[in-house]
């Protein structure tokens, strides 16, 4: 069957036809299917093992940002791109993930009772750059996170500041307070001259009055 289709394919790369995109869809979900099937045939107890996940962190003013990495190292290279059967749980205390690699037929996960409570209607994960999954989450009160967890010690996971993120959210953040400061003083200067305009036009009435006034 797979002869069969790849000499099809080749005779119509011969005649220069266009191969549709709905044919190029329904062969990636085909690839992807099989792969997943795959590896569901290749999980038995002997070989399916469970990766703690290593985790950056960066908080801002309202929101803590984190990066899970399909590894048990932050500096080990990345052998799994991405994952199948994925279970997120996000509620005001605990960010909870697991998935089975697509490229190794094992479980990686991450459990983190988190440092203080988040708004889990707020916050939001997605799959990131190769090999990771990201994760927002919304403070529930605007104060600075000493740590990501709630323990201090004996965590089963790797984790550290995320540096690059951290310096970014924070040159945001300034941003933003500048701007809304020079829009505050924008807005006070406007309101002050439409102020003074108000009360010019009001002389200006008093004055033509006043002369009319002394004409009659």
């Amino acid at each position: 069957w797979w002869g069969a289709a790849r000499g099809f394919v080749n005779v119509l790369r011969s005649a220069n036809a266009v191969i549709s995109s709905d044919t190029r869809f329904a062969l990636t979900q085909l690839r992807d299917e099989s792969a997943s099937v795959l590896t569901a045939l290749r999980q038995t107890r002997m070989d399916e093992a469970t990766i703690r996940c290593a985790v950056l962190w960066a908080q801002g003013a309202a929101v803590v940002h984190l990066s899970v990495k399909f590894a048990s190292r932050l500096d080990a290279p990345v052998t799994v791109l991405n994952v199948d059967n994925e279970q997120v749980t996000i509620n005001g205390t605990h960010v909870l993930f697991s998935g089975i690699g697509r490229q190794k037929p094992k479980r990686y996960v991450v459990e983190i009772e988190l440092f203080d409570e988040i708004d889990p209607e707020m916050s939001s994960w997605a799959f990131g750059s190769v090999g990771t999954v990201r994760f927002t989450l919304r403070k529930s009160n605007a104060t600075d996170w000493k740590r990501l967890s709630k323990a201090s010690e004996g965590l089963p996971f790797k984790h550290r500041v995320w540096w690059e993120k951290q310096e970014q959210v924070l040159a945001e953040e300034k941003a933003a307070r500048e701007k809304a400061k020079k829009d505050k003083e924008e807005r006070a200067r406007l309101e002050q001259e439409t102020k003074k305009l108000a009360e010019e036009r009001e002389k200006a009435k008093a004055e033509a009055e006043r002369l009319r006034a002394e004409g009659e």
